[in-house]
């Protein structure tokens, strides 16, 4: 059993070190390398943090994050409905927006920990719900 234990504790450690903070250099598309720093499009259980000023526009579905920081803009959609997954917590600050692009498709946004927002969640655009939220933690969550 302790063996099984450690084997677990060093599995965890390995998993958690490819781990990344992916951070906005500009406006851009999620999915252009470009857009974020280091280099390359954020994947499987990074930390993604959109800075304030930056507009990055989801234009492909997301690996699951394992959070999601929003100090400027996250536009979801490009003419194709799209799904962000964060497994973690989701924080929109003061200067932060999250909102629909267009009016054509219906997006998915799924949250796996809680949602602290300062500033904008707007999934509701022209009227019309166009993301479907869900919240799929384990444990309460607000």
């Amino acid at each position: 059993m302790k063996v099984f234990i450690i084997y677990l504790l060093l599995l965890h450690s390995a998993i958690s070190a490819f781990a990344i903070t992916k951070t906005s250099t500009g406006t851009g598309n999620w999915g252009t390398a470009g857009t974020w720093s280091p280099s390359g499009v954020p994947a499987n259980g990074d930390d993604v943090i959109i800075v304030s000023g930056h507009i990055v526009t989801l234009n492909t579905n997301t690996n699951t994050l394992l959070s999601l920081s929003v100090n400027g803009t996250l536009s979801l959609g490009d003419n194709t409905a799209r799904t962000i997954t964060v497994s973690g917590s989701v924080t929109v600050s003061s200067t932060g927006t999250i909102t629909i692009a267009n009016f054509n498709d219906t997006h998915s946004f799924i949250i796996g920990g809680n949602i602290s927002n300062a500033g904008v969640f707007d999934m509701v655009t022209g009227g019309n719900d166009l993301c479907n939220v869900t919240f799929n933690g384990s444990a309460n969550q607000t």
